[in-house]
């Protein structure tokens, strides 16, 4: 059988402080540098999640490679035809 035995909340250390005082102690000391690390890995973790919409797709009119809706349109436009994206 294990006994747990716990201090009374008035209960002084060999410094002379208690055990809660030491808490918050250690709280005011610490709690910028948690809410720091919490701030940051939530602001990471949104913008992980939330991601503009890219206009680079093949269809795009501003798709570089050969094959794109750039390189037709570049051909329209030397054809006569009026070409503008939306």
């Amino acid at each position: 059988m294990t006994a747990t035995a716990t201090a009374p909340s008035d209960y002084v250390l060999g410094d002379g402080s208690t055990a809660q005082q030491k808490a918050r102690g250690a709280w005011k000391r610490w709690n910028w540098l948690i809410w720091t690390v919490v701030l940051g890995v939530g602001f990471a973790l949104v913008s992980s999640l939330v991601r503009l919409p890219r206009d680079e797709g093949s269809m795009s009119i501003h798709a570089t490679d050969e094959y794109g809706a750039s390189a037709v349109a570049r051909v329209l436009e030397k054809q006569g035809v009026d070409v503008s994206a939306h």
